[in-house]
């Protein structure tokens, strides 16, 4: 009986690591979402650091070139040169600095906490958002993220969507939005600069 209660608990071992490591297990996509991710958590920290003014031109210009991307057809955009901030329209120049102030003064505020240093990002299939995940597209599930305050795992802080590599609309792995919304029964995201719902090109559904 001994025998068989400790082969029950092994084979209940083996299977819960099985299952772990399953969970721990990325695409190649989802690793470069991932490792941008840590990227641009380590641009903020350092600029929170630094007490910098992260929506002047060069660090604007910075993060569309390394993290973020916009739906503009300039080749500036598409074939990584240098980003010419007049060829945004100043509506959407004016949404972009507010979406990147919103998001960096939140962890601004929470400096003393050190959130920003503590903040990770996993795949939204391996989540515990079912409810959202369930409802989303199939180029939505394959593309978000979900991110949160590793000390605090249970608490998802926020969603992000990124553009993968498409040929004739972007070349690297990019940042498309972090605010998620609902309309008419879907989830759908907003740019940072803006445009509702651009994902919805990209899918079947």
């Amino acid at each position: 009986m001994k025998q068989k209660r400790n082969f029950i608990l092994a084979l209940v071992l083996l299977i819960s690591s099985t299952s772990f490591g399953q969970k721990k297990t990325y695409t190649v996509n989802e690793a470069k979402e991932i490792n941008l991710f840590n990227d641009f958590k380590n641009y903020i920290v350092t600029h929170i650091n630094q007490k910098a003014d992260i929506l002047d031109s060069n660090h604007l210009e910075y993060m569309l070139q390394k993290f973020f991307f916009i739906n503009l057809k300039a080749d500036s955009l598409n074939r990584g040169q240098i980003i010419n901030l007049n060829k945004i329209k100043p509506e959407k120049m004016l949404y972009l600095k507010k979406s990147i102030s919103d998001f960096f003064n939140y962890f601004v505020e929470r400096e003393n906490e050190k959130v920003a240093e503590n903040i990770t990002a996993m795949p939204i299939r391996i989540s515990k958002d079912t409810f959202i995940f369930n409802r989303l597209t199939s180029f939505q599930k394959e593309n978000s993220l979900v991110f949160f305050d590793k000390r605090n795992p249970n608490k998802t802080l926020g969603y992000l969507l990124f553009i993968p590599p498409i040929k004739g609309v972007n070349t690297e792995t990019k940042i498309w939005s972090w605010k998620l919304g609902f309309m008419f029964g879907k989830f759908f995201f907003t740019s940072l600069d803006g445009e509702e719902g651009y994902e919805y090109m990209f899918s079947d559904e």
